[in-house]
Parts: structure tokens; sequence; C-alpha cells
């Protein structure tokens, strides 16, 4: 009778301490956690300020390098789609030209297409049917293009190419891809043009007469689209 009692006291006084140690893990894996999402964001942190510090940095010096007055003073690099670019090279970097939104206060300087988005806002390839058609691709780090969010229809944009000559730009459209649908079809019948199709009697997106498509990249699978026409 008293083995047994023994028995049940020892089990009484075994089940806190099993609690206990329990206890213990949990907090220990719940700061674990807390310590490793702290270091996630540091990082982050130093690479957004890394990326905006370079950026600041090539505007600065491409600026400086950007003839007062137009005129011939940059290289011009051929690219495998056959399109020829006007470039200056910064730090390595194949620099294309400024971009500036006065009513954010931002601008941005952008590489050829043969730069990476994830060092800095890029050209990408104009539309086929329209030399003048320009597209600028940039991902949404605080380095990069998250302001463009900012804007709204009305705004003006600026392109500066590293020849000085500057290009006037109005925001028209500021939305995802199924936005960007919807507005090619009103504005083909707004303005009674013909709008090529994707087949299934919607106006294809790529065919949109904008004059400058900013495109910022996210994590998204609806990317924001800023389209703008030359005033």
């Amino acid at each position: 009778m008293t083995r047994r009692n023994n028995r049940r006291a020892g089990q009484k006084t075994a089940s806190p301490t099993r609690r206990r140690v329990f206890g213990r893990v949990l907090a220990a894996i719940g700061l674990f956690m807390i310590i490793a999402a702290a270091l996630i964001l540091c990082r982050q942190y130093y690479l957004d300020k890394n990326s905006a510090d370079m950026m600041e940095d090539l505007l600065s010096e491409l600026e400086e390098m950007i003839p007062d007055e137009p005129g011939i003073a940059a290289e011009r690099i051929d690219h495998s789609n056959g399109q020829t670019v006007s470039v200056l090279q910064v730090d390595g970097v194949n620099c294309a030209g400024v971009l500036s939104a006065d009513s954010i206060d931002k601008k941005w300087p952008f590489g050829s297409q043969d730069e990476s988005i994830d060092d800095l806002p890029s050209l990408r390839t104009a539309a086929a049917k329209d030399e003048a058609y320009l597209t600028i691709v940039g991902s949404d780090s605080p380095g990069q293009f998250s302001p463009l969010t900012q804007l709204t229809k009305g705004d003006a944009v600026n392109f500066t190419d590293v020849n000085g000559i500057t290009y006037h730009y109005t925001v028209v459209f500021a939305g995802t891809e199924t936005d960007l649908k919807a507005f090619v079809n009103h504005d083909a019948a707004e303005t009674e043009t013909v709008q090529e199709t994707d087949g299934t009697g919607q106006a294809d997106s790529e065919n949109c007469i904008f004059d400058l498509e900013l495109r910022v990249s996210t994590s998204s699978i609806h990317p924001l689209i800023i389209g703008c026409r030359e005033k």
C-alpha cells in the first residue's frame, strides 16, 4: 500500500516538471522565431538602404554627365533585339537616362536593356510597330519604383536621355493588367480607333497606345502599370 502511494506521489510531481520543461521549450522556440524575424527585417532594411544609396550616387553622377544642351555625347550600343540605345557608363552601369515625376519630387536613373531590374529600373523592348514606344521596368523596393504608386492621372512624367533631350509625358492610366484591358477597350471606343485583339475579341494590352509605359515589378502576379502619353 505504501509503495503504491509513493508511485502516485512520484507521478504527481513528475507531471508539473514535464509541463515546465515543455513551457521552456516553447518559450525558446518563440524567442528563436522573434530573433530570426528581426534578423530578416534588418537584412532587408540593409539591402533596401544599400540599393537606395546606390541609386542616389548613380543619379548624381549621371546628371553631371548629361549635357545641359541637347547634343550627341553618349555611346550607342546595339542590343540583341536589333535596337540601338544611347548610353553613358557610370561605375560600370550602362545608363540610358533619367526619369522624373514632379508631383512626388522623385528622380530615377535607369539602365539599358542589359541591366538587371534587381539593380536599377531598366529599359525593355519597345513595341515593334512603334519605335517611340518605351517601357521602363523597375522593382517595388524603396530605392526604386515603389513611389510610382503615388502617381495619378494627369501627373507629369519627364524622361531625359543621355544626350540631354527631355521628353514630357502625362499619366493617363494607373492600374493592373486587368484594368489595362478595360482601359484599352474604352480608349478605342472614345477615339474610334481600331485596336488589335488577342483572339478573344478583347484589346491586346501590348498594343495599347502609350508613348511611355512604366511597370512596377512586384511579388504579386499583377504588377502596377503607369501609362503615359507625350504632351
